[in-house]
Order: structure tokens, then sequence, then C-alpha cells
């Protein structure tokens, strides 16, 4: 009775975590871009918070996939804090593949997808339509690239060999409109799907 009044207690403190930062390992956050004034594009990541790798320093929750818009070759999967990213919006978890079919990997398996593309070889030159923020963040939770942001006309993905039915295309299509519409709206909040 005792180890069962003890899992309850574990699991409730576990969930009250959870609900208070809104986020869990694993998830892809996105971050709102601007150009100026306007908003321009979603930068994605995965939430590691303070589960411990080889090279992530204190304070860094996030990997995500950066560098310089001028030297594409000098890009790197890093680690980083959600705190410097979020631009002035809170990050707002994407995970809305979840619920198209697509399995999340298990902790582990996330695990080793960011410590095998922690090495550069593995974690390959920043490529708008082929290696961007969002196929690193859904291969390391999904097994996957997807990245829905840069297609328009999703029966095709990029560097996927996924090609959607129509119906599931509109689905995502749709899906994808209302994530980014909630993280535009000036209304975003941490977690979600």
């Amino acid at each position: 009775m005792k180890n069962l009044i003890l899992a309850a207690l574990i699991l409730q403190l576990v969930i009250t975590v959870i609900e208070v930062n809104g986020y869990a390992f694993g998830d892809i956050v996105g971050f709102q871009r601007f150009c100026g004034n306007r908003r321009s594009f979603m930068h994605f990541g995965i939430y590691v918070g303070n589960e411990p790798f080889d090279g992530k320093n204190n304070g860094e929750d996030v990997f995500h996939i950066t560098g310089p818009a001028r030297n594409l070759k000098l890009s790197i999967c890093t680690f980083g804090k959600m705190s410097e990213m979020e631009a002035g919006e809170p990050a707002i978890v994407f995970n809305f593949l979840d619920s198209e079919g697509y399995t999340p990997g298990t902790k582990q398996e996330i695990r080793d997808r960011i410590i095998n593309n922690l090495n550069q070889e593995n974690c390959e030159r920043w490529n708008p339509a082929k290696n961007n923020c969002e196929h690193l963040a859904t291969y390391v939770r999904y097994g996957e690239k997807v990245s829905l942001q840069i297609c328009q006309d999703l029966k095709f993905i990029p560097k996927n060999k996924t090609k959607f039915s129509e119906e599931t295309r509109k689905k995502l299509e749709i899906l994808f409109s209302e994530a980014v519409a909630t993280a535009c709206s000036g209304n975003s909040k941490k977690g979600g799907s």
C-alpha cells in the first residue's frame, strides 16, 4: 500500500512539473521570428530541459540547428537557451504531427538522435529545403525529416520520401496553419499540442 501511495505522489509531482513549465522532454518548440515588426517564419527546436548531455551548458534547454545566414557551412546542431530564442513571445509546443500518424520516439531514441546530430558530420549543412530547423526537430522527435513551413505543396516533402494523400495534405495544411495562427495571435501560450 505504501508503494502505491508513493507511486501516486510521484506521478502527481511529475504532472505538476510538466504543467508548471508547459514543456516536456522531446517536445518540438516553435519560436516566432520577425522581419522588422512583421512576423516572418518559425524557428524550431527540441525541448531538452535539464537533461544532461555532453557539451550542454547549464541553462541550455533546447536542441536546434543554427548558423550565420551568410555562410551556410557554419551551421551547427547545438544546445541553446529558450529564453534567448523567444524574442518577446513564449515558445509554443508544435507536436501537431502526433495526431497524424507520426509516433514520437522514446526518450532514449530522442536522446540518441540528439547525440548523433551533435557530431557535425551527421548534423549536415543547413539548407532551407532539405535540412532546416524543422527538419531537424521532426527527425529528433519522430525519426523522419518533415518541414511543413517551407512546403506549400505537401504531396512530396523534400528529403523524406513521404508522399501524402490529398486528404492528409489538407489536414496537415490546416493543422500547421492553425498552429501558426495561434503562435501569431499574440495569445501564444506554453503547452498545447
